[in-house]
């Protein structure tokens, strides 16, 4: 296996922090990301991906194409703190509370700002393949090279992974997946 796999956490508006507007992810299609995130630029064409929303493995996917840009990226800050820790709320006032252990601070409005970032957005070409299978979280996260990673862009096991496909009945999905990307590489 000459390409590295990965799970992207695709949870939308329920991120839990929200310290910045999102992204414009759309699954089947793409996934982006920026330069603010963690191993941002060590994903590669030809990788393969696992989207997961800390609930359902939504599918998994080979990145065919990566484009990069610079943009204004909007940030929101905790006004007492200053950190992007805040996390919207549905039914108390204020709205926003602070999730920083040291900070706990709660406010109305954040203060907004921006910073310039790098961005990437991987697409998926037809490799997309959706997946129907409820997988329990530990063992989705048991897939993981660090176990206690909660970052966006976290590196799996593709060994592992391949066992999970071939334990669940999709064997041959995963090899062409494993396909798709030897192609992708081979066109470097």
């Amino acid at each position: 296996m000459s390409f590295n796999s990965w799970i992207f956490l695709a949870v939308g508006d329920d991120r839990q922090h929200q310290g910045h507007d999102g992204y414009d992810d759309k699954i089947a299609s793409h996934y982006s990301w920026d330069s603010s995130v963690a191993r941002h630029d060590q994903v590669k064409l030809g990788d393969l991906v696992m989207l997961w929303d800390k609930k359902n493995i939504l599918g998994l996917a080979v990145l065919v194409k990566i484009d990069t840009s610079t943009s204004e990226k909007i940030m929101f800050r905790c006004p007492k703190c200053r950190r992007t820790s805040g996390k919207k709320r549905v039914n108390k006032i204020p709205l926003w509370r602070c999730q920083k252990t040291n900070c706990q601070f709660e406010y109305t409005n954040p203060i907004v700002d921006t910073k310039e970032v790098k961005t990437y957005t991987g697409y998926f070409g037809n490799s997309w393949f959706a997946f129907s299978h409820n997988v329990e979280p530990q063992k989705v996260r048991s897939l993981q090279k660090y176990l206690k990673d909660q970052n966006s862009l976290r590196i799996i096991s593709g060994e592992k992974l391949e066992s999970l496909m071939a334990e669940l009945g999709n064997g041959k999905a995963f090899e062409k997946l494993e396909y798709s990307s030897n192609l992708v590489l081979s066109s470097l």
